[in-house]
């Protein structure tokens, strides 16, 4: 379900007046549940985006009308792509993929033809602050480098890379190549 800005944020307002019911996550603000022996519905609020995650049909079409009796809105029908990730569901399960994205993303800095390993990093790698650029020269020859997407990636689909991300994010801000050569 995708709404406008106002439906966003009178969705937030109908939500923390508890007029539907709903109970903001204490982990994460915009995150909203409703459980009842009847329905459970999770609302996330991103933007001028809602998201509305229910079992059941009916619970769905509740939820909708409740809301869009509220404000303006359309509803989008099932997800399948949002914020770089691609859902989708089979047997009851959701997945989740940023395929498309990695691709955008080496098809952007010309790496399409880049071999893939099979450890995230390569353990015996010493990367230190030293290895920094030191001068304008250096630091404006890595302003273009995708270096920061990969903590996108470690975050939402892929916590197998999470640590080295991890690890890398300590040079997050005067990366040199050197960091560029272990993050790919």
């Amino acid at each position: 379900m995708v709404s406008s800005n106002q439906a966003a944020n009178g969705t937030r307002n109908s939500m923390k007046d508890n007029s539907l019911g709903f109970k903001s996550l204490v982990s994460d603000h915009c995150i909203y549940k409703l459980n009842t022996p009847s329905k459970e519905v999770i609302i996330c609020v991103f933007v001028d985006d809602l998201l509305c995650f229910t079992d059941s049909e009916d619970s769905y079409k509740f939820i909708g009308d409740k809301l869009a009796s509220s404000f303006r809105m359309k509803d989008l029908g099932r997800l399948h792509y949002c914020l770089g990730i691609e859902f989708s569901q089979d047997e009851g399960k959701l997945k989740m993929s940023q395929a498309k994205y990695i691709d955008d993303l080496l098809r952007k800095f010309n790496m399409e033809d880049a071999k893939t390993v099979t450890t995230p990093m390569d353990p015996s790698q010493k990367l230190t602050t030293e290895m920094c650029p030191k001068n304008d020269a250096e630091r404006s020859e890595m302003e273009d480098i995708p270096y920061r997407p990969l903590m996108y990636l470690s975050v939402a689909t892929r916590p197998d890379i999470t640590h080295s991300v991890n690890f890398l994010c300590q040079f997050n801000n005067n990366p040199g190549k050197l960091h560029w050569q272990a993050a790919k």
